[in-house]
């Protein structure tokens, strides 16, 4: 018990050589002084003997002695530290302020209903995030949403934490209300050849060799079965040859606009859905300047966004600058932007054959280009019942 309250009300150790142990022990006692054994040379003292302490080690100078251990030292050397003791008192509040409001809505993994669709769905019945869970019955809310909503046909909402999981079913209409407007056709992409047709389901109405243009039916979706005709949902593959251009053009001179950032002008804190304006200065904007916003939200371990939002305004001033290239250095980035096209163009594609030339101007490098390229080109449409 006596040990608990020295670790309480402190203590200090007391170092002394081997040789003058003895000698330094029979004075602590012969003075009044309590001596507590700690290890071969170090032993405790009370925090009420110090001053004994100090006298006796001016008059001897045989031992030395340490500072102050227990909880109230390390108390009053954590309060001299205001650093410390701010930081403390703002982390407990806001864990008071954050454990009693909802930090974020996430839905299970066994929801096939997007999570802005259900985050609007509860923010009608009042669910936001930073609403305070006292103040939120989840089984009304259930209700709500449920009385409320076209689409959610089940939800069920429950806390984890300070975060809020929703599992939702869609509502599943009666056979009166299904949609039955599901027959589709598909026509072409392109302009072009038919090279290779395959129908899976439905009537083709184009056969390899022919020519087709954008928009053409390529497989309907009304088929006969016997002396039935019947709709359906087209399906196949078509792939069609198409001949295509590309042309541009790279000028010797050309006019470049650069920004330059001149500061922070504008700083806003948004809490739980609430901004608040905390700096703003557009002393340095010019007629020539804009205003680029920047958001930065902070995320903790395992991608946990945190309901706090950060929006920096910063000013750029706009200059322009002439950038001039000789002939060879345009003719270089024409043909490259000439093949990052092409590229570009053939990523769902195969290249058939290909031709292009480099023109120079009195103003700059032209180059123009064709290929042939053969690609699948087939897009469903609805059938418009009733429209002839």
């Amino acid at each position: 018990m006596q040990r608990i309250l020295d670790n309480i009300c402190g203590f200090y150790v007391i170092s002394v050589e081997k040789e003058n142990k003895r000698r330094v022990i029979n004075l602590f006692l012969h003075n009044g002084v309590y001596v507590q054994f700690l290890q071969e040379n170090r032993f405790l003292i009370r925090r009420g003997d110090k001053k004994k302490a100090d006298y006796l080690c001016q008059k001897t100078q045989s031992f030395s002695i340490s500072e102050q251990y227990g909880f109230l030292a390390l108390l009053r050397r954590i309060l001299s530290h205001c650093g410390a003791v701010v930081a403390f008192f703002l982390c407990l509040f806001l864990f008071l302020f954050f454990r009693s409001r909802v930090c974020d809505i996430r839905k299970e993994k066994n929801t096939d209903i997007p999570l802005d669709v259900l985050q609007s769905e509860l923010c009608d019945a009042g669910f936001i995030v930073g609403a305070k869970w006292k103040e939120s019955d989840l089984s009304a809310i259930e209700n709500q949403v449920l009385s409320q909503s076209d689409t959610i046909g089940w939800i069920n909402i429950y806390k984890r934490g300070v975060i809020a999981y929703v599992s939702a079913r869609p509502k599943v209409l009666p056979n009166s209300q299904k949609d039955f407007s599901s027959y589709s056709n598909l026509i072409s992409d392109y302009d072009g050849v038919v090279e290779e047709i395959t129908v899976k389901k439905g009537t083709a109405v184009v056969s390899v060799g022919d020519t087709v243009q954008k928009g053409d039916l390529l497989i309907s979706g009304i088929q006969n079965v016997g002396s039935v005709t019947v709709f359906c949902e087209a399906a196949g593959e078509v792939r069609i040859r198409t001949n295509e251009e590309i042309s541009l053009f790279v000028p010797f001179e050309s006019n470049v606009c650069s920004l330059q950032r001149l500061g922070l002008v504008g700083v806003n804190l948004c809490v739980f859905g609430r901004e608040v304006n905390i700096f703003k200065n557009y002393g340095k904007k010019t007629p020539e300047c804009v205003i680029i916003n920047k958001i930065k939200q902070p995320v903790v371990h395992k991608n946990v966004r945190l309901p706090i939002t950060l929006y920096l305004s910063f000013a750029y001033e706009n200059t322009m600058t002439t950038d001039t290239l000789s002939q060879d250095e345009a003719e270089k980035i024409a043909k490259s932007r000439f093949f990052t096209e092409l590229r570009q163009r053939l990523k769902d594609a195969d290249l058939y054959r290909s031709h292009y030339e480099t023109v120079l101007t009195e103003d700059g490098c032209a180059v123009k280009g064709t290929f042939t390229a053969v690609r699948y080109g087939a897009t469903s449409v609805k059938i418009e019942m009733g429209k002839e």
